[in-house]
């Protein structure tokens, strides 16, 4: 959260960032829709896909693939978890399983 949190307030200071769990509902996320804004604004060019989390390797690769072709010259890959996709089946999805699972 506080590389979020520092992508947010100073979006020109870092040469690149990887940001990691974004299982949660885009909506309920704002600063990581900040970022993402941002970096539109200051020219990136933007592929987005919604992952399954639970897909296989070879739904994987069709999907990188599909991401690979919408965007080619991309240099920023926006990629979500399918909401509820990153929590394995039969596991409680109260607490932190969100953090321990992604």
């Amino acid at each position: 959260m506080t590389s979020i949190a520092l992508n947010t307030k100073y979006p020109s200071f870092f040469a690149a960032s990887v940001l990691m769990a974004r299982q949660w509902d885009p909506a309920q996320v704002a600063s990581l829709n900040v970022i993402t804004e941002v970096l539109e604004q200051n020219g990136a060019k933007m592929t987005r896909a919604v992952w399954n989390s639970r897909a296989n390797a070879e739904e994987f690769e069709a999907t990188v693939e599909a991401m690979l072709e919408d965007g080619p010259d991309s240099n920023v890959r926006d990629d979500l978890c399918r909401q509820g996709s990153a929590i394995p089946e039969r596991i409680s999805a109260n607490g932190g399983a969100g953090h321990v699972w992604t």
